[in-house]
């Protein structure tokens, strides 16, 4: 099994890709939400609370109040709740996130909301990450799915934008933060509100509407100014043979083909560019290594550059 996951900037957004998922045929058991509970939002009658020192209630609740706040999702997901928790507040969840959460409380178990994402096979390290997002007012959609249908998840969850995660991360680090702290003072309405603006600027965008101002190259922020249809069609073309390079190169680094996909798009991008598309590897590299340094950290290129020059290639000897 795999774990799919993603943050959005509004709860409409969430709603709509989950009423996809299932529509595409995942199963519904299978599939978590995660979201504050706002001021304004419908009451809920049971409440589980966990905060310093008391650990009380009776249980997630499951209602019309929680399935008003998640727009209608009570008859999509399961076991709708609500638990509360230091800084990141009241946090209404469904589907066997709620179950872990709830459990750990019951059992006295820490780890908050943390563990429970945890628990659904997301890394610990990402799991902070994603807890930071949700105290801050996104919405994460989780879904567990069979190997064989990891990608199409993936793929549906991408076509409703979501918060591009590595780059709000990167934001509040410059901003101070040192990562997720269930003790940290929970965020005014005002900050709320302009997190939200935040993430609304740092969504990943569909390949056909993104624009780039100066013709740039450059990926993790998929920017491919004029050749964006050109690209498209060629990874489109090329998609399988990207997995199976993957599968021989990368399979047994820990990482999905996900984490690869950004870098295959790339080389697409770069074969398909008037600039370097006519070009052998060795000639733009350099200028391959640049653009991509500019919106991912310096060690990633070492990680990713094998991916990107088989995409290159690949995409560049079919050169549409």
């Amino acid at each position: 099994m795999r774990t799919v996951v993603a943050l959005y900037d509004s709860r409409e957004t969430a709603r709509d890709v989950i009423q996809d998922l299932v529509n595409a045929g995942f199963a519904r058991e299978e599939i978590s939400i995660a979201t504050r509970k706002e001021e304004g939002d419908p009451e809920i009658e049971k409440t589980r609370t966990r905060e310093a020192g008391n650990e009380a209630g009776e249980g997630a609740a499951i209602g019309g109040g929680v399935g008003a706040i998640l727009g209608g999702l009570g008859g999509l997901l399961v076991g709708l709740g609500t638990i509360v928790f230091p800084g990141a507040g009241a946090i209404v969840a469904a589907g066997p996130l709620i179950g872990l959460l709830g459990g750990a409380l019951a059992g006295g178990l820490a780890g908050g909301l943390v563990g429970g994402l945890i628990g659904l096979g997301i890394p610990e390290e990402d799991a902070r990450i994603y807890a930071e997002g949700v105290r801050r007012g996104g919405t994460l959609v989780i879904v567990r799915t069979p190997d064989n249908a990891a990608e199409n998840a993936r793929s549906i969850m991408e076509q409703h934008n979501p918060v591009n995660i590595e780059r709000s991360e990167r934001r509040w680090r410059e901003m101070g933060w040192e990562g997720y702290s269930e003790e940290a003072a929970p965020l005014s309405d005002r900050e709320l509100e302009q997190e939200r603006k935040a993430f609304s600027q740092e969504r990943y965008e569909p390949e056909r509407t993104r624009q780039e101002q100066r013709g740039d190259v450059r990926q993790r922020g998929y920017r491919a100014g004029s050749i964006e249809s050109d690209a498209d069609r060629a990874w489109q073309a090329y998609q399988q043979d990207f997995i199976e390079h993957y599968r021989d190169t990368y399979a047994d680094t820990g990482h999905d083909f996900g984490y690869y996909q950004p870098a295959y798009r790339y080389g697409c991008q770069l074969a398909q560019h008037e600039q370097y598309g006519s070009r052998d590897w060795e000639e733009i590299e350099a200028e391959a290594r640049r653009r991509w340094r500019e919106v991912n950290d310096d060690e990633s290129w070492v990680v990713v550059r094998d991916a990107v020059r088989e995409s290159f290639d690949r995409c560049e000897s079919g050169r549409m």
